[in-house]
Parts: structure tokens; sequence; C-alpha cells
């Protein structure tokens, strides 16, 4: 088992946005890094978990650093814009974005990526975590790194680190944060019980056919979908994630592919071997919820709607490939996690304008001056 000389080493676990983005910072800036993500690809949300429709960030002034850079790259490399669908102002096929990604983080000869990785265990002394055991298809690596990141989806880290994390709502009254639930709130909507973390969803893809679409109809699915199309209708639902070539995802919240049941086994504290069992099990629930309501969709929409092909297979994936013929997405997509107990805490306030006379200001764009 090799045992890394760690000094200087900046550890960063998750494939996700977030993770990819400190782990090319760090390696940018100098130092040396260790990348670990748990599957074969690197983009998280933005590509492996088929969200390529983000919410927000419509605005220029936030369209700066690595995220600009990302919409721009995405911009270049995808014939007919970007302006794909109503639900956001980007719409792309994945395996772009997986590519942009792969390019700017093999390109960086002070980042390591690790595949497929998984850390195992967590060595610390006092405050500081003094080294780390990873698993990867290699075998197993021993690390001594001088800082750990944890860019995973729900905070994986944490646990095994030993660190005081929160999970789940938290009331108005301890933040004071304006869109928080009130505490009498958490107490007495079912909802806040019913759904413990922001429920996930496991998005599919959809192919749509050539030609004019179903119309205004507002057709009543099967259980549990009954009441998906009845706020927008059956075209706009199903456009509501419209990406290049007529691909569609479908990650609809309205009695859709949302997944509610049990999600407190995906924050379990149970051994490695337990957690991965639990994981395939939750993993195996969400794709078989979203396959029947894509199911549901083609049925309703007379033909308009197939199976999309956007995804490698597993084998495929493992294998580096960015293409196949596959419709589910790599990876769950995580609508939260937990969240470390830190020195500051970062609140909405600090990040909208929600004091009198308070306005979003012009950022700087990549060094170009404010923007107007």
């Amino acid at each position: 088992m090799p045992d890394a000389n760690g000094d200087g080493l900046v550890l960063v676990l998750g494939g996700g946005s977030g993770g990819v983005a400190a782990a090319l910072q760090a390696a940018r800036s100098g130092a040396s890094t260790v990348l670990v993500t748990p599957g074969a690809w690197l983009g998280g949300m933005v590509s492996a978990a088929g969200v390529c429709c983000p919410d927000g960030n419509e605005l220029s002034p936030w369209q700066t650093g690595l995220w600009g850079a990302l919409l721009r790259a995405l911009a270049a490399e995808t014939p007919g814009g970007l302006d794909q669908n109503w639900v956001s102002c980007f719409g792309y096929r994945p395996d772009t974005a997986e590519a942009i990604l792969r390019r700017w983080v093999l390109a960086e000869p002070r980042l390591r990526w690790w595949p497929r990785g998984r850390v195992m265990e967590l060595q610390r002394r006092g405050a500081r975590i003094t080294a780390a055991l990873v698993h990867t298809p290699q075998g197993l690596e021993r690390l001594r790194p001088t800082i750990v990141i944890d860019g995973s989806d729900r905070g994986d880290l944490f646990p095994l680190a030993q660190a005081g994390f929160r999970l789940g709502w938290e009331a108005r009254e301890a933040w004071q944060e304006p869109s928080a639930p009130s505490r009498e709130a958490l107490a007495r909507d079912p909802f806040f019980r019913f759904q413990p973390v922001q429920s996930p969803t496991w998005v599919v893809m959809g192919q749509l056919a050539a030609g004019p679409g179903p119309g205004p109809g507002r057709p009543s699915l099967p259980p549990p979908f009954s009441g998906a199309c009845e706020s927008f209708g059956l075209e706009p639902t199903l456009t509501y994630g419209r990406l290049p070539g007529g691909l569609v995802m479908l990650n609809w919240p309205l009695q859709g592919n949302d997944w509610h049941a049990g999600l407190e086994r995906a924050f379990s504290s149970e051994g490695a071997a337990a957690a991965q069992e639990v994981e395939a099990s939750l993993a195996a629930e969400m794709q078989a919820h979203s396959r029947a309501f894509a199911a549901a969709l083609q049925q309703a929409s007379s033909g308009w709607l197939r199976a999309g092909a956007a995804f490698p297979t597993a084998a495929q994936a493992a294998a580096g490939a960015l293409t196949g013929a596959g419709d589910l997405a790599l990876m769950p997509y995580w609508r939260e996690g937990r969240r470390l107990v830190a020195r500051e805490l970062v609140l909405e306030q600090h990040l909208l304008p929600v004091g009198p006379g308070e306005r979003l200001a012009p950022l700087p764009r990549d060094g170009a001056g404010a923007t107007t």
C-alpha cells in the first residue's frame, strides 16, 4: 500500500462543480492536489447528475470565475446557443460539460484525479486532519494532507472526521434568514416531517420527436404522478428542461420524479459496507421512480417523447466514455447535505439585497472591469 508524502498536499473529495472548482484553483495556485471522485465523471450536478438547466445566475455580474468560464466554453461548443428551455437561461448536453471539465483538470500538472475513489478513514490530531485512507480501483492510498476540502454532495467527510454538522431544516428564528420556515411551521406542518431534507431527483432523459408537440392539454397521469401536468400542461412539462437536439431533462418537482421516501438512509453513520448497501437500495428506488415517470409521460405524449440517449452505461463510464445510449443520469441530484458547524456562517442576507435601498452592485468579470 503506497504511502504518499502529503507535505503541502490539498485533498478534495467530491466530483461536483464545487469540488472540481476547489481542486482546479488549488492546483493553479501552486499546491499539489488530489481530487477523489466517487464516480467516473467529474461534474456532479452540472453533468453526471444531468441537471443541465442550472437555475439562477442569469445576471451577468454573477457569471464570473470558473462558472463564467464554463458558461462561455459551453456556449462556444453548443450549436444554437444555451437558451434552450423555459426554466433556465442555460441548456446544454451533459457530455459537453463533462468534456470541458476533464480538459481543465487534465491540463493541470499539479492535479491528480482519482475517479471511482472513496475516502475510507480519516485520522486527526486535535482540530487537524493528519491522514486519509483512500480506496481506489488501483488499491489503497494513504495520504498526509495539509488541507482537506469536502466537496461532496452530502458532506460525506464530516462523520469520518468526527466534525460537528447540521442537517435538515432550520427555523427562521435561528439566523433570521427571510426564506427559512418559522419554528411554528416546522413543528406543525407535516411537509417538513415528510421531507426532512430537500428531496433529491434521479434525472432521466427523454428525446422529443420532430414536428409539433401534443398541444396545451393537461392529461391526468397514473398515480403517483396524477397532478404532474395540472399546473402547466403536458407540453410545457416536457419542454421545461429542453436541451440541444431535442433532448429533455426530466427533473419535475410537481408530483413528478422527486424522491421523498426514507431519505434518512442517505445520512446513516453505519460502516462503509452497510452504507454502500443502503446507497444501492436507495438508488434502485429512485431510478425506478424516474423511469416510471418517464414512461407515463411517453404514453401521454402519444409518441412525441421517447427515451433519450445521453449517458454511458456504468461500464462505459468506467472506461472513460462520454457518450452512450443510457437515459438515466450517472448519479442522483442531491439538493441538500450535511452542513459543517464552522467558524463563520454564510447567511441568505449576506448574499441577497434584503435591506432598504440595497441592490446588487456590478462586479468585475475576469478582470475586464465592472459591468454596467
